[in-house]
């Protein structure tokens, strides 16, 4: 598991299957997958691409997938998520982010 990280407002942690609902409420929606590099068919089950995470990001000690979800402390609510990939050169590395719409504007 990774660490659990905070800021005065978000509490971010590595994601889990029980995240995949409120993932999908927000992830699934045009408005938000139409500005991300993937197909719109990613996000169809949230719950599948999670598993596909943890099948995937590598053992503790050669990790290479690190995905987090940002949960807003005053309400819990999910309101984004944040992945590091490490690819096969060792000072290569992908990272992304997805802030839910409805936290747009919101800093």
């Amino acid at each position: 598991m990774l660490p659990i990280l905070e800021t005065p407002s978000l509490t971010l942690r590595e994601v889990t299957l029980d995240d995949a609902p409120a993932i999908q409420a927000y992830a699934a929606q045009e408005s938000q997958w139409r500005q991300q590099a993937m197909e719109p068919a990613e996000f169809v089950d949230s719950r599948k691409r999670i598993e596909r995470y943890h099948e995937h990001r590598g053992p503790d000690d050669a990790r290479r997938l690190f995905a987090y979800v940002a949960h807003e402390k005053s309400t819990g609510s999910l309101v984004g998520q944040a992945s590091l990939s490490r690819m096969t050169h060792p000072k290569i590395a992908s990272i992304g982010f997805g802030v839910a719409g409805s936290q747009a504007g919101k800093g």
